[in-house]
């Protein structure tokens, strides 16, 4: 219906994102990840939310690479708590234009994909319908470990590095920009680099070690959502009445 993601920057040099929804959600994140960050020393931070009855103001998060190798440690860590809360609030849909590392912190910029309604089928009377179910509860569901989309060998995971990569489906491109032959047609583009990756100083890191971190971050994640599972459910109760 026209509505759209507008990004303004302000006289001060600071810019914000008006986004044509209630960000209720948002604010909700922010709360669980500073309840979690309080209370069991997860070291994930959140951006200024502003939620109105029918859109939202958001700031704008920095890209930050890493500029060390421990930096780099600690983004997988991170990354993994992160996941770890993600698939306890049900998420789905966390791909690659979904989080900015800002610096060590991923930072999960669009939270509308939060608390997913997963469609179950308790009779798996097919190979199907039986793997739909065992990957609708696992964390592959929710995007952030890499996976391939479409038919070509493109990872648009939220750890994906997709610089200089093209796109495995076409995607609609506008050719003969602000001329009177100007038209939309489909094609194969280069993807731009992407602000999920921390690591455009190319430091030197194994996929075992990115895994290790991952797995330490994601089972300290985990822990954190279970000791605080009473006052996150709370928050979610508070927000549900208003």
């Amino acid at each position: 219906k026209g509505k759209t993601v507008v990004k303004i920057k302000m006289s001060t040099g600071k810019t914000l994102y008006y986004k044509p929804r209630n960000l209720e959600v948002d604010l909700l994140f922010n709360k669980v990840i500073q309840l979690l960050s309080e209370k069991e020393n997860i070291d994930l931070c959140t951006y200024g939310v502003c939620s109105l009855e029918n859109h939202g103001w958001v700031e704008e998060v920095e890209y930050k690479p890493v500029k060390t190798l421990d930096e780099l440690f600690m983004f997988y860590k991170n990354m993994g708590s992160l996941l770890a809360i993600l698939y306890a609030l049900n998420a789905v849909d966390i791909h690659i234009d979904n989080i900015i590392a800002n610096g060590e912190i991923p930072m999960l910029i669009d939270c509308e994909s939060l608390f997913h309604s997963s469609e179950y089928h308790e009779e798996e009377d097919n190979a199907t319908r039986y793997l739909n179910n065992y990957l609708s509860q696992s964390v592959l569901s929710i995007g952030v470990l890499p996976f391939i989309f479409g038919t070509g060998s493109t990872d648009i995971s939220a750890l994906s590095d997709q610089k200089n990569k093209k796109t495995s489906i076409k995607v609609p491109t506008i050719k003969n920009s602000n001329r009177s032959n100007m038209k939309l047609v489909r094609e194969y583009v280069t993807m731009e680099e992407s602000k999920n990756n921390p690591n455009a100083n190319d430091l030197k890191i194994s996929e075992e070690e990115k895994e290790k971190n991952i797995l330490e971050g994601f089972e300290l994640g985990y822990h954190a959502v279970l000791s605080c599972r009473k006052q996150i459910l709370h928050l979610i109760d508070r927000s549900n009445d208003k």
